[in-house]
């Protein structure tokens, strides 16, 4: 969309929709000049993709050098068993619109490390405009779960399924619709993404079947036909919101399946 995310390039937006006053964190930040510089860029970023993006339910941000120690004491509004994790798999995870409940509100905090995202304080860096893309993708989370909330009231966060067979075919389209979202609406700002997506899908279509196969004989092993459900499942799910990734970029860019990827799902 941009080469760079600044007011001078796009002098003829909407008005933002980033709430006024909207609160920043810096955990871990030594001074606040430092933090100062940080809040000044990811604010001024933050409210431009504002205007293209609903950001209306977006609570807060949080910039991290311990990425992981923020995850894990983010104040949710909640109450839950399984504290907040980055991906480690196949991806890294360094970003993330984590839900949270204020005011019997559904809205979402981005938690961003701050050793990864320091990108964004470098606009000469080769890299600039992938972390500018990262930033809207995360911000497209917010955009859509506002959109998901609205068409389907009390739905995300406050009701459960009634069994794991609901649970998992709930958590995998979950999965899949909020990553297609996030892609679409965010493609643009970096088409050239579309290449980090189908290598990390080609990446694990080539290994989620034995993974899916091992955990079946670890846990036939053990007897313990839930837990099996469960791990067996969450390979494919990742499978599947990997493809996610792809088929979202691709719609928002209007970009075409590309040929390498087209031949390895004709030769699987």
């Amino acid at each position: 969309m941009v080469d760079t995310i600044s007011a001078e390039s796009t002098p003829e937006l909407p008005p933002p929709s980033v709430p006024e006053n909207l609160p920043y964190s810096f955990p871990g930040f030594e001074g606040k000049e430092a933090a100062e510089q940080w809040r000044e860029i990811i604010s001024s970023s933050i409210s431009i993709i504002s205007s293209w993006l609903n950001l209306e339910r977006l609570d807060g941000v949080t910039v991290a050098v311990n990425y992981a120690e923020a995850l894990a004491t983010l104040d949710r509004g909640f109450e839950t068993s399984v504290p907040l994790q980055a991906s480690s798999d196949l991806v890294r995870g360094i970003g993330m619109a984590a839900p949270v409940i204020r005011n019997d509100v559904l809205k979402a905090q981005l938690v961003l490390d701050a050793t990864y995202f320091s990108e964004l304080i470098h606009p000469a860096s080769p890299r600039y405009k992938e972390f500018v893309y990262l930033l809207a993708h995360e911000c497209a989370h917010v955009h859509d779960m506002r959109a998901r909330d609205l068409t389907f009231p009390g739905m995300l966060l406050r009701r459960g399924a009634p069994d794991i067979e609901t649970g998992l075919r709930w958590q995998t389209s979950l999965s899949c619709w909020e990553e297609y979202a996030a892609c679409r609406f965010s493609g643009s700002w970096n088409p050239d993404q579309i290449h980090y997506f189908e290598k990390t899908f080609c990446d694990f279509l080539d290994i989620a079947r034995p993974r899916a196969d091992e955990r079946i004989q670890t846990y036939v092993k053990l007897q313990d036909e839930e837990r099996l459900v469960v791990e067996v499942s969450r390979e494919y799910r990742k499978l599947m919101t990997y493809a996610s990734y792809v088929i979202g970029h691709l719609a928002g860019t209007k970009m075409e399946l590309p040929e390498t990827l087209d031949a390895k799902l004709a030769r699987h």
